[in-house]
């Protein structure tokens, strides 16, 4: 069975190999972004449809109404290494703050630094981890915009743009933050970065989007946003956290132990083998 991420091309590896089994594997970004003329001719030639979260395939479904797919649609969450993640005790002398995604305007990093520059505490320190894109080095002019505003209004001490770092940089920096910012405009699939963060014993703050709250529960291991981006809800949770210790802890301990269950790299692999038998045994039926 060939698992496609781009839908673009499915016609032609369809063309390529005929007699296989052919699987859609969507993230989120391929079905919001997408042609609908594309992705209805990617829902009738695909054998089957694989999405990281409920809300991913639900999401699919709803934007291809005339189209008969649910037989087709399959759900295999994200996950994330455990072992070794876990670090219980953090003594930073300032409470750090983690950003990590591509800096563009749907990932709401400006909301996010709006909701800094509204914290009467100021030993906190903000670490922004990312690109315009998933490798670049370039500055465009939101990245600069960003920049402007941290140092229009007095927060060049507390946020640092640390750029693109690699994958296998990111464990320091998990193990080294207290809390981490996922504040969204737009829908999300599942996103790794709220995985990883878990996995560390990171409380969470972040937008109810997409896929997030089957992950995160209100309250429990970390606080979802009513309103995606929303400055005020940001800072509030940020004042929560900051303040509080012990909720940091508690929170960022229910996390792991949620994701070490149901979000690890072998509950993942676990669930594409029951799904890709499971698609193996519907085709088999059907083309007998």
């Amino acid at each position: 069975m060939i698992h496609a991420t781009n839908l673009e091309w499915c016609y032609v590896i369809r063309k390529l190999f005929p007699n296989q089994l052919l699987a859609g594997y969507y993230h989120n970004s391929e079905i919001q972004h997408c042609d609908k003329n594309i992705l209805t001719n990617a829902a009738l030639e695909l054998d089957a449809h694989i999405f990281v979260s409920n809300a991913s395939r639900e999401y699919f479904q709803v934007a291809l109404p005339d189209l008969d797919i649910t037989h087709k649609c399959y759900v295999v969450h994200n996950g994330t290494p455990i072992d070794d993640y876990y670090h219980k005790s953090k003594n930073n002398e300032k409470t750090k703050i983690l950003f990590v995604g591509r800096l563009i305007p749907r990932k709401g990093v400006y909301e996010l630094l709006n909701a800094i520059s509204l914290l009467n505490i100021k030993d906190v320190k903000l670490l922004i981890l990312g690109s315009d894109d998933f490798y670049g080095l370039g500055e465009t002019d939101y990245i600069k915009s960003l920049k402007d505003f941290v140092a229009s209004n007095g927060l060049s001490k507390l946020v640092f743009f640390a750029g693109y770092v690699p994958n296998q940089q990111m464990p320091k920096f998990y193990k080294d933050a207290d809390i981490l910012v996922f504040p969204s405009i737009e829908s999300e699939g599942l996103p790794l970065t709220i995985l990883e963060a878990q996995a560390h014993g990171i409380p969470v703050i972040a937008s109810n989007v997409g896929g997030i709250s089957e992950v995160i529960t209100h309250g429990k291991n970390g606080f979802l946003l009513t309103t995606p981006g929303n400055v005020s809800e940001i800072h509030h949770y940020l004042d929560l956290l900051v303040e509080d210790r012990g909720l940091r802890c508690k929170m960022g301990r229910l996390g792991y132990e949620i994701v070490s269950r149901e979000f690890s790299v072998e509950s993942m692999a676990s669930q594409f083998l029951k799904v890709s038998e499971r698609i193996i045994c519907r085709c088999d039926l059907s083309s007998n």
